[in-house]
């Protein structure tokens, strides 16, 4: 029996990404990514409903990437797998659900940081100061930083902090 879990989403950062270390001493990074999504109701008007999306990574890689070009508003392209994590709290099992970006999945910006900021800021045509208007975020695939390339050398477990 084949079974599969893939989790893709395009969708706009809700805030900057937060980064911490999770019990067993592993470094993550986790952003919340909301998609939309728009509907005809009853009356024949147009409805926007917004759905948040839960999303962490353990990848060294990934994590650079979020420290250097990923800020809230940011369109990105998230590919990786659903999942369950749960944790103790007071006495009781917590179970929360997310998505996890392992190293073969994609956490991508699709525009810069440059655009981004125009784009909230209203202005448009202009590169910013010290910026340069060609210059993309789009980080491609590659091995983790540091020039390792351990094959999934992390072991996920029920820590995973979404």
């Amino acid at each position: 029996m084949i079974n599969i879990n893939e989790a893709r989403l395009i969708g706009r950062l809700a805030a900057d990404p937060t980064f911490g270390t999770s019990g067993r001493g592993q470094e993550y990074m986790r952003v919340r990514v909301i998609t939309s999504r728009s509907y005809r109701d009853q009356n024949d008007k147009w409805q926007e409903v917004a759905t948040g999306h839960s999303v962490v990574t353990f990848d060294k890689y990934r994590i650079q990437h979020g420290r250097e070009r990923l800020r809230k508003g940011m369109l990105v392209l998230v590919e990786g797998e659903n999942n369950e994590s749960r944790r103790e709290v007071d006495g009781e099992i917590v179970y929360s659900r997310g998505i996890l970006v392992p190293m073969r999945g994609r956490l991508h910006a699709l525009e810069s940081r440059e655009a981004n900021s125009r784009d909230q800021s209203g202005e448009t045509g202009r590169a910013p100061a010290g910026g340069d208007a060609s210059s993309s975020s789009h980080v491609p695939d590659g091995p983790p930083i540091n020039g390792q390339n351990p094959i999934d050398q992390h072991t996920y477990d029920d820590e995973i902090p979404f």
